[in-house]
């Protein structure tokens, strides 16, 4: 209400206005009738037409008058965007995370195999896709039905692009792809597109054969050998699984489960061997983790689950909290759900204050727990039930030696404008909630106190959120492959499912208006009236741990949340060989990290060619990641340094800094201090 403008002005701290003006919408800018208005007030003595440089310019000698907000810039509207179709925030986090790892298995292929050609206009295709998609309306879920409908057309060009780039990095390291292959195993190699060793699952899927894997009648291929050809010649047992059911948005093929040990940023040969029946049978009778259907176990953690509602009443840890139950009460797993409606914005917002309207879904309705998996390398205990009008599959799976508790999340979701929430309680009497964010974190109160704080109700996380004791002796971390929103309370936190809204109408004057006539005419057919109604999935973890989610209680860096959460989301990349392994390419030590980074707090967040020449000449990007400032030695491998002409610091758009480091071109050690957060670039020609 700019009538009540001056109640909010004091001329001693600052007496320039801005006033800025637009129909925004898209880029749309000021109209005419807004220049009109501003041309009438630009004729009053205290307006001016002005640059917008020029008001900076002008306010900024009264710039310490001002009140500082070091937080991030959140929006207090449109909160309903934070998780709004699902699917495609799924998709966006999958192709961000896909793409830098590409990028990275593309510039070791080009090192190895100087006659490789980089598919740089490609790859350039595939980023502008997948930016392009996080334009406004389309990731926020807030466009009309028709748009989704060609982002599904983009999702399916980007994954064709996938497989042909894997295919040719095959003929790369292939001996011949037209030599001979075993039915009963198959040469692959696996790529860690991170920059650690990394301990953690591993998927196989069964379409690594060319006509597949022998099923039995559950749809289960045999157990399997994975053999890691990195100089310790160790091998790993693979546990069967059969396909997930093909109504899941993204089912698993048929395949195997395993835990392996990889390097950091390095490419290892491996074979998978298929066992017989009688091997297979052996395997499936011993060592199998601990399971029934109200309990599960690994050689770390103890869950126990009651079977009269699904809730997770015991998480016990060996080593944290002394070996005490993580949680509290009895309503951990359990599924909330509130009445989703805005009038004005049912897209964009939450119902305002809608935890004071819950809905009546009671989550002990068909009840039926069971295990639904059982071996050596990992168990599963399914949770199913009818919340509401909907069926309801959850899942909750350890494995051997793994510290993470994997859960899912399957419905066919029916019910018309509903928001659908997780919770978990926890122990850890948390004062504070940390939350991921893009290259930061944000640290929000349990209880806040004051408006701003209270405000942010519904929270946004990238990759994880955390909550841990307010000493840092221990916490709790829920990690996600595509979720944006949560919300906590004291101990408690609430993972944000789905919301199914109305979607919003088209413009009067869009051209879908016609196209809608066009097809209830001539296929009667109508676009859908609310969003997430049909199969639902989310699958995500649960990671009990030692220290806060950023530092120890000493206050040293406590990399184990970082890493699980982008492990969780930058999965081993499987490049299948056609008729083995090159030879010819073995004394090239592929299975050595390619760079090696000293400090526990940096990461490698991208290394790929630059955007702006064609030569030979990378970008390679540092990320501090948990706050703390650092001196940082990396170390750069046998085959990458022989390449290396020289190094020069860059920005972010590749243009040549001042930034400070050195460079041992002998020992192939690069040098430097990074700062809380910060991003360092470097530019290397090769």
């Amino acid at each position: 209400d700019y009538s009540k403008l001056s109640e909010h002005m004091k001329e001693d701290i600052c007496p320039h206005v801005g006033y800025f003006f637009g129909m925004s919408d898209g880029g749309h800018g000021p109209t005419h009738k807004e220049v009109a208005y501003a041309n009438h007030l630009s004729e009053l003595e205290m307006f001016k037409w002005s640059k917008v440089k020029t008001f900076y310019d002008k306010i900024e000698r009264f710039s310490k008058n001002f009140p500082v907000w070091n937080d991030e810039m959140y929006l207090e509207n449109h909160r309903g965007c934070f998780s709004n179709h699902s699917e495609v925030k799924r998709r966006n986090r999958k192709y961000e995370n896909l793409l830098i790892s590409f990028e990275k298995l593309l510039t070791l292929t080009s090192l190895s195999y100087p006659n490789f050609q980089y598919p740089r206009e490609k790859m350039e295709s595939l980023w502008k896709i997948t930016l392009k998609n996080q334009f406004h309306d389309v990731l926020p879920g807030s466009s009309i039905p028709e748009v989704y409908d060609e982002v599904w057309d983009d999702w399916n060009e980007i994954d064709g692009s996938v497989h042909s780039i894997v295919g040719n990095i095959s003929e790369i390291f292939s001996n011949s792809p037209e030599g001979s292959v075993n039915k009963r195993d198959r040469e692959i190699l696996l790529f860690n597109p991170l920059s650690w060793e990394r301990e953690s699952r591993l998927f196989i899927p069964a379409t690594i054969f060319d006509d597949g894997a022998i099923l039995n009648s559950i749809g289960k291929p045999n157990y399997a050998r994975l053999e890691i050809f990195n100089g310790t010649e160790k091998s790993y047992i693979c546990q069967p699984i059969k396909a997930e059911s093909e109504n899941a948005r993204n089912p698993h093929p048929p395949g195997w489960w395993t835990c392996i040990k990889i390097n950091a940023l390095s490419l290892v040969r491996a074979k998978l061997t298929l066992l017989s029946d009688s091997e297979s049978r052996k395997i499936a009778k011993k060592d199998n983790l601990l399971i029934s259907e109200s309990e599960i176990a690994n050689n770390l953690i103890t869950i126990k689950v009651d079977q009269q509602n699904g809730a997770i009443t015991e998480v016990r840890v060996e080593g944290i909290n002394d070996g005490n139950n993580l949680l509290k009460g009895t309503n951990s797993n359990l599924t909330y759900g509130f009445l989703d409606t805005d009038e004005r914005f049912p897209a964009w917002n939450l119902t305002p204050e809608y935890w004071n309207h819950p809905l009546d879904l009671p989550n002990n309705v068909n009840l039926h727990t069971r295990v639904a998996e059982v071996g050596p390398i990992f168990a599963t205990l399914e949770i199913s039930k009818l919340l509401g009008i909907s069926p309801v599959s959850q899942t909750i799976t350890l494995f051997k030696n793994d510290p993470e508790i994997y859960l899912s999340y399957f419905t066919n979701w029916k019910q018309k404008k509903a928001m659908l929430k997780i919770l978990y309680n926890t122990n850890t009497n948390a004062e504070t909630v940390t939350a991921d964010g893009m290259y930061c974190s944000v640290i929000h109160k349990t209880n806040p106190n004051i408006p701003c704080d209270k405000a942010r109700f519904e929270k946004i996380c990238h990759k994880y959120f955390d909550i841990s004791t307010p000493n840092k002796e221990w916490g709790l971390t829920l990690i996600n492959e595509g979720k944006y929103a949560f919300d906590v309370e004291d101990g408690k936190i609430r993972l944000t499912l789905l919301r199914s809204c109305l979607y919003p109408p088209p413009a009067p004057e869009a051209w879908v208006n016609e196209e809608r006539k066009i097809n209830e005419e001539l296929y009667l057919h109508t676009p859908p009236e609310y969003s997430e109604l049909g199969p639902f999935e989310c699958r995500y973890a649960i990671l009990p741990h030692k220290g806060g989610a950023l530092t120890d209680n000493e206050g040293n860096s406590n990399p184990i949340v970082k890493r699980k959460a982008e492990e969780f989301n930058s999965p081993v990349i499987i490049v299948p060989l056609e008729g083995g392994f090159n030879d010819k390419l073995s004394a090239l030590n592929l299975h050595k990290p390619l760079i090696e980074i000293d400090a526990q707090n940096v990461y490698l967040g991208a290394l790929k060619k630059k955007e702006w020449e064609t030569q030979d000449t990378l970008i390679v990007r540092f990320v501090e990641g948990l706050g703390v400032s650092t001196q940082v030695n990396v170390r750069f491998s046998v085959i990458f340094l022989k390449k290396i002409k020289h190094i020069k610091a860059v920005d972010l758009i590749e243009r040549e800094s001042n930034s400070n480091f050195t460079w041992d071109q002998n020992d192939g050690i690069l040098s430097f201090e990074i700062g809380e957060f910060e991003i360092i670039s470097f530019e290397i020609v090769l």
